[in-house]
């Protein structure tokens, strides 16, 4: 039995970041393929409900009895930290006869004191290090008995920076599925009729969106589609407040339209009626939304770094510089002159298609957990 650690997630329990929706097509993808019964889903128990309610086809376990569910309710998440820490997690999942742990965001946070055999996916090492230290990483990566990365750029990265030997990580994208028969069932009400350019990622520094701003605001009386933002941010660095700084003091507000908390459909919405797809991202450890645009057949303008070439297999459109905005509007306007044939955009999404298939994309990982399948 392999235990799936669901204990990171966010309280609110909406599954809705990036982390928790590679989680759940993962193992959405198991049940379809009735590999479900090799594994249980161990989650806070002040969630435990919600992940029933959205997996019933899996065993959940919501780690601890009523006193240690007095701990959470009482330290909330740390009551998870207080369990790791002191040995409690790894007893009671040995009680539950779980052998090995599945570990989907590898930070020391989440693995740190557990004895208990684990794979773990790591997924980037930028973010990661804004929350530990290095000698608690390479701890981590050390003490694992795989590590699965998304990216030959971060394995790579592993590799380089930690010392880790290259034949102790795999590479196994992540699964890419859109649905594209209802995609228009909720549209953005804002924004009907309009044309419009889209980045959809998180309001962050790394992300570059106020480089993506100034882009639209050179070319904005050229061209007749608006900006749509949208994406979620961080109360704590001030960048999203810099953003919308910059959009009000410059007269922006009418042609730039900020989208904030909008669910599934309403994104597909999105990349669904969009002339262009942008993100001039300069850190990713993957880079799904360029791969998710293109899956709309939508034309992507992207930039080089880090692992996002790879993640596009070098067919997107693609700027050499994150942060030179005049480069970037010289590319949303020649592409907007010149799009993509519909043949070249359907080309594209078939090689996406193939490249990231939730089936063959859980299959590798089962060969990782040792499971046999047909």
């Amino acid at each position: 039995m392999i235990g799936i650690d669901f204990t990171w997630i966010d309280l609110n329990g909406k599954l809705t970041n990036s982390l928790e929706v590679f989680t759940c097509d993962l193992l959405d993808c198991i049940a379809d393929q009735n590999q479900q019964k090799n594994f249980v889903i161990i989650t806070h128990p002040m969630i435990e409900k919600v992940i029933r309610d959205r997996f019933p086809m899996f065993q959940v376990y919501g780690i601890g009895g009523w006193g240690l569910r007095l701990l959470y309710h009482i330290a909330s998440k740390n009551g998870v930290t207080f369990i790791k820490n002191h040995g409690i997690y790894d007893l009671l999942i040995r009680i539950h006869g779980i052998k090995k742990l599945w570990i989907p965001v590898l930070v020391p946070h989440n693995v740190r004191n557990i004895k208990a055999d684990y794979i773990g996916t790591c997924h980037d090492l930028m973010t990661m290090n804004e929350f530990d230290n290095k000698a608690n990483y390479k701890a981590v990566f050390e003490r694992a008995n795989l590590i699965v990365t998304i990216s030959n750029f971060v394995k790579n990265q592993i590799i380089d920076q930690y010392d880790i030997p290259s034949d102790k990580i795999t590479v196994i994208p992540n699964s890419i599925y859109i649905s594209t028969d209802n995609a228009a069932t909720e549209e953005v009400l804002s924004l009907k009729g309009k044309k419009f350019l889209l980045d959809c990622n998180a309001y962050d520094a790394r992300k570059n969106t106020l480089v993506m701003i100034k882009a639209f605001e050179r070319i904005m009386d050229k061209i007749p589609e608006d900006l749509v933002l949208c994406g979620g941010y961080k109360t704590s660095d001030g960048y999203f407040d810099s953003c919308t700084q910059y959009i009000t003091e410059h007269d922006l507000s009418d042609r730039i339209h900020i989208f904030l908390g909008i669910d599934e459909k309403q994104k597909n919405w999105l990349f669904q009626n969009c002339s262009i797809f942008i993100t001039p991202s300069e850190n990713e450890g993957f880079g799904r939304t360029p791969v998710e645009a293109a899956l709309f057949l939508k034309p992507v303008i992207s930039t080089r770094a880090t692992s996002l070439e790879e993640a596009t297999c070098g067919m997107v459109h693609y700027i050499e510089d994150p942060r030179d905005d005049e480069e970037l509007a010289k590319a949303i306007v020649k592409l907007l002159a010149n799009p993509d044939s519909p043949e070249r955009l359907m080309e594209i999404k078939n090689v996406f298609a193939q490249k990231y298939c939730a089936e063959a994309i859980v299959k590798e990982y089962m060969k990782v957990f040792g499971i046999t399948t047909a």
